[in-house]
């Protein structure tokens, strides 16, 4: 059977998703519960959840559905005051929301420690130096339960790429346990996480 591709976003909070993806007029606190209704995940930035607290950790918990996940990014973010505190906060409140933590970019080995003392080692994501397509520009992180792709929407206009690091994506499935493709942009364009979603649709659909 072939394994699920969870497909979701860099951040729920983009200017340019304003009208041209949610309604104008959509409460800004029901904008997260709407992304949830079409996307099975989505990547949290530091700016985020850094500034927020438990009751934002709560809200966004209950918001979404028990199958939801969430990928906390700790880029560049983990030598902030108080960093620590706050992810250990937001992983105890969002709970098994949590698909993982990843850094896009390499992690010191205090670091890890540090995300290890309040995570564990299970949740960390760790950066490939090989991407599954590397001609496409995509990163890949993973651990022994997931692996988790972020792709610039800009690359995945081609439907050709996009198939293709799909494709890559579910072949390596085969020895994970969870698979996720994240997409980035300013904003990431809302026609390629549907394109995104149609194609995970006819892939199965040939696979079956």
């Amino acid at each position: 059977m072939m394994a699920d591709i969870k497909i979701g976003a860099a951040g729920w909070e983009h200017s340019g998703w304003l009208s041209a993806f949610y309604p104008d007029d959509l409460p800004a606190d029901w904008r997260l519960s709407y992304y949830a209704n079409e996307f099975q995940i989505v990547q949290i930035p530091p700016a985020l959840w850094l500034s927020a607290d438990v009751d934002v950790f709560t809200q966004w918990r209950d918001d979404v559905a028990d199958s939801f996940r969430f990928i906390l990014d700790i880029s560049n973010c983990m030598a902030e005051q108080g960093a620590l505190e706050s992810l250990q906060q937001c992983l105890k409140t969002l709970g098994e929301k949590v698909a993982g933590l990843v850094s896009w970019v390499p992690l010191s080995a205090e670091e890890i420690e540090r995300v290890g003392s309040v995570g564990g080692n299970d949740l960390l994501l760790s950066l490939s130096e090989e991407s599954i397509v590397p001609e496409a520009g995509v990163l890949s992180a993973s651990n022994r339960h997931s692996c988790c792709l972020l792709m610039s929407t800009e690359v995945a206009r081609d439907l050709v790429v996009l198939r293709k690091v799909m494709e890559r994506l579910l072949l390596s499935s085969v020895t994970e346990t969870e698979v996720y493709l994240l997409f980035a942009g300013e904003p990431p364009e809302m026609k390629v996480l549907k394109d995104a979603k149609i194609l995970k649709q006819l892939l199965a659909g040939i696979a079956g």
